[in-house]
């Protein structure tokens, strides 16, 4: 899963500042606060009469809640209230949504095999399945898993057939649209890449493997005597020492990237060609556009750092930030940290232009607007009284110092007095930006430089598709309760979860998954005219 998740990472990364558009005046004022709403509470079901409900599963929707429950030593997994057929040991890690929501699979552990079961419907049981874990396919219709037989050997379950029998199978992919399967399968000291059921070429090892953007290509990385080459369609590229990024494509699938390793040098190969060769690549620091058509990358060559755009070498400093480059969503924008030495010599680079020096840029930014023209980042700097504080610079204003939090526990480091990125925090027309600060010790939440009074906790902020309206949920006196431009809505419920998140449906709907006591709540909130 490692390769898979890094290749996913791979593909979608995006986002560098080149020249742009006027940047926007921040608004001055919040959104207008909801006059009325209506609260309907609809219950998913209770966790009562089971004992110690485990692993709780909700939807990408939060429409759905699902547990492992156990009474009178049988465990259900219980899905919005409904309890599945009873079973000695149900796996409760490998309990897992679809995509879409609209199934749910999980592993049953027998004394002799471990069974599938899809929407509460056992399959055929195996000694073991790999991972302990169902693969479903990103429309939610299709599943894979790697069945390990009890003498030896193995085979891929798709979509419940029994493939090919292997000395090994696994590490299931599916492409973009659902279409197609591609894992990998080892016969003797051999592997290769079973596509469609169809297997490719052999190889000494085989690995890194992608879909393009389009599902039209395959590509991955193969050994041979030491030796690692990229594979697309069959074809086989030129070999290389290593392969240290990639294979993966840029979003429009015009363009196979990757990173590779030669003669103790580093070079990125784009469709066969190489770039110059450099000694070493930032961690983190390798980007392709949101469109695909534009690649940036930061080096280190001697004693210097710095980024390359397109090929085009951009200033050299001390350091660039580690995983800081980014790209605006119309791919015509590049920003990064960068910084020399000493202290208070760290800064923001937008456009090629460098911004005012601070401490040190808070990590998970900078980042862009939805429409390209805002850019924000966090700024560590001191206060008055030469306590360490964080702020937020949007569009080049700073805005007001929060001191730093002591670390939650012993060996830790401070923690920012503004929180990291856990949203995009504009809002979707790019007018609006919130984000959650701490004031004496308790967290707020600031929309528009306006402060939420403290709370004990305060979960992610959200905007409305029409960016009318905000909310998110906040614990007062131990109890959580949902805000609506900055009014409580709802509530009172069980103390915040990091499972519970607002998500607004449509302009004037929103709804969010909450306990009471035993019971699970799907609380939906109408914004009335």
């Amino acid at each position: 899963m490692a390769n898979r998740s890094m290749l996913l990472n791979f593909v979608s990364i995006g986002a560098v500042l080149a020249a742009g558009p006027a940047i926007a005046a921040p608004p001055t004022t919040a959104p207008a606060p909801a006059a009325h709403t209506t609260v309907e509470e609809t219950s998913l079901g209770t966790v009562a009469g089971y004992d110690a409900p485990r692993n709780i599963a909700m939807d990408t929707d939060a429409n759905h809640v699902a547990f492992v429950g156990v009474r009178d030593k049988e465990q259900f997994v219980v899905l919005d209230g409904k309890s599945g057929p009873p079973f000695d040991q149900v796996m409760a890690e490998s309990l897992e949504f679809s995509p879409k929501g609209s199934h749910l699979g999980y592993l049953v552990q027998t004394a002799t095999e471990t069974l599938p079961v899809i929407d509460g419907k056992p399959g055929k049981g195996y000694y073991s399945i790999a991972h302990n874990r169902i693969f479903w396919s990103a429309d939610g219709k299709r599943t894979a898993y790697a069945a390990q037989f009890q003498n030896g050997g193995g085979a891929m379950i798709v979509d419940g057939v029994e493939g090919t029998h292997y000395d090994a199978a696994d590490i299931p992919l599916f492409s973009f649209d659902s279409l197609h399967l591609a894992y990998i399968a080892r016969r003797g000291k051999s592997q290769c890449i079973v596509l469609d059921g169809k297997e490719q070429k052999f190889y000494d090892a085989v690995g890194h493997v992608t879909f393009s953007p389009n599902s039209k290509h395959l590509t991955y990385e193969a050994i041979v005597n030491g030796k690692a080459m990229l594979v697309m369609d069959g074809q086989e590229g030129k070999a290389y020492d290593l392969i240290e990024i990639g294979p993966g494509f840029s979003s429009d699938g015009a363009r196979l990237v990757a990173v590779v390793a030669q003669a103790g040098k580093l070079l990125i190969v784009v469709n066969g060609r190489e770039s110059a060769p450099f000694d070493a690549l930032l961690r983190g620091d390798f980007i392709l556009s949101p469109d695909g058509k534009h690649i940036a990358y930061a080096v280190k060559q001697a004693n210097q750092q710095f980024v390359i755009n397109d090929g085009v070498s951009l200033p050299a400093f001390d350091h660039i930030g580690a995983y800081s480059l980014v790209f605006s969503p119309d791919s015509k924008r590049l920003a990064y940290e960068a910084g020399d030495a000493g202290p208070g010599h760290e800064y923001v680079v937008v456009d090629g232009v460098k911004g005012k020096n601070c401490d040190g840029v808070l990590s998970g930014t900078p980042f862009f607007s939805p429409d390209s023209k805002r850019v924000a980042y966090g700024a560590r700097r001191k206060t008055a009284n030469n306590k360490n504080a964080t702020q937020f610079v949007i569009d080049g204003v700073e805005g007001k110092l929060y001191e730093d939090q002591p670390p939650l526990r012993e060996g830790e480091k401070a923690r920012p007095g503004v929180e990291l990125p856990a949203y995009q925090m504009f809002s979707p027309d790019s007018r609006h930006f919130a984000y959650r600060a701490f004031s004496a010790e308790r967290p707020i939440a600031v929309i528009d430089s306006v402060e939420s009074p403290p709370a004990e906790a305060i979960g992610p902020i959200v905007f409305s598709p029409d960016n009318k309206h905000w909310a998110y949920l906040h614990v007062r006196d131990d109890k959580t309760y949902l805000v609506l431009d900055g009014t409580e809505v709802a509530g009172p419920y069980n103390p915040l979860s990091p499972r519970m998140v607002v998500l607004f449906d449509d302009a004037t709907t929103l709804h969010v998954i909450a306990t009471r006591k035993d019971e699970f709540l799907r609380v939906k909130v109408k914004i009335n005219p």
